[in-house]
């Protein structure tokens, strides 16, 4: 990200808090848009209803929106 024109979009994925944490110090000379976590689920859908699976496995991500001032 350093050879990034002034403007530029920064956009990352990461896979935990700690590391959004860690992506936001180190991302001197850039404005933080937005960050946004991602949560997939599995659906149970047929032609009557539609609801999550009572599982309890979900994965969850972040997207890090950034630019470079």
């Amino acid at each position: 990200y350093i050879s990034l024109k002034s403007g530029g979009f920064f956009v990352c994925y990461v896979t935990n808090i700690q590391q959004v944490m860690e992506l936001v110090r180190q991302l001197e000379g850039f404005f933080l848009d937005q960050v946004i976590e991602l949560i997939e689920r599995k659906w149970t859908v047929d032609a009557v209803k539609a609801r999550p699976e009572n599982t309890g496995i979900v994965h969850t991500g972040f997207l890090v929106f950034s630019r470079k001032v």
